[in-house]
């Protein structure tokens, strides 16, 4: 696809075999980014890439587990061994805490505090969300400074990381995210390199899907909307921070909740 507002850019999107990175990967593949699939699981990173190829996007997989960093390295020698430059990074692989296997199954996920999280637990969480920013960041600036063109790093954070929701390994992982993109919004911007976040609400994909659907309805009467958002609703706002059209913006979160965090 030649035109459109990626046109002629390369994008990588982490944890996109499904859910919010999957529409992230198609809305850029629309708009004429050349986009690399990233997932641990090379099934899931191939349908997504199977269904922009179908659409006439341009695709490919990039299999590898970024939370440590030697399958970070992995990841972008698979994305920069044709020569071209990224121009694009959004880091949103991350976990659910419903799917924890190390959790405290006798606790609601909505509420197990802190002592019913494990060592194992935390480790998991903090390697995945935060630890797989960092490698993907380090890694993406090493490319991006190289070949001058600068770049746009969008980093998924969450609403957990601005109002308090969320278990408190999940909280703090997306709270150091925000830190990371502050710090690095000062550091990066004399190479052009923008860097900023989204901070979702409730969202109709993905690892939400894991929760007990009962609590999630109950919290929709706390959403001014009076809706949970939809996948799209985060791929365009990643669009708009990807773009030229966000040239000026950087160090700096999105948040589409429907109203139910106003900051």
């Amino acid at each position: 696809m030649t035109g459109g507002r990626l046109a002629g850019k390369t994008a990588l999107v982490t944890g996109a075999g499904g859910g919010l990175g999957s529409a992230i990967a198609r809305v850029f593949g629309a708009e004429g980014a050349d986009v690399f699939v990233n997932d641990v699981n090379a099934d899931a990173a191939q349908r997504t890439v199977d269904d922009c190829r179908e659409k006439g996007y341009a695709a490919d997989a990039a299999v590898g587990d970024v939370s440590h960093a030697g399958g970070v390295e992995a990841i972008f020698k698979a994305v920069l061994d044709d020569g071209a430059p990224l121009d694009i990074l959004v880091t949103n692989a991350g976990v659910s805490t419903a799917t924890d296997p190390d959790a405290d199954v006798s606790v609601n996920p909505w509420d197990r505090d802190i002592r019913h999280v494990s060592d194992a637990s935390w480790r998991r969480m903090t390697a995945i969300h935060l630890d797989g920013t960092f490698y993907c960041i380090r890694a993406a600036v090493h490319s991006m400074v190289t070949h001058e063109r600068g770049g746009s790093i969008v980093c998924m954070s969450s609403m957990a990381a601005t109002a308090g929701y969320g278990a408190v390994h999940y909280s703090a992982a997306k709270v150091g995210i925000l830190g990371i993109v502050r710090s690095q919004a000062r550091s990066l911007g004399k190479f052009n390199i923008r860097i900023n976040a989204i901070c979702p609400g409730s969202i109709d994909a993905g690892m939400l899907r894991n929760f007990p659907r009962d609590r999630v309805e109950a919290g929709i009467s706390q959403i001014p909307l009076g809706r949970l958002g939809q996948a799209d609703d985060i791929a365009f706002a990643a669009l708009y921070l990807a773009s030229d059209e966000a040239a000026y913006v950087t160090g700096q979160y999105l948040s589409p909740n429907g109203g139910r965090v106003i900051t």
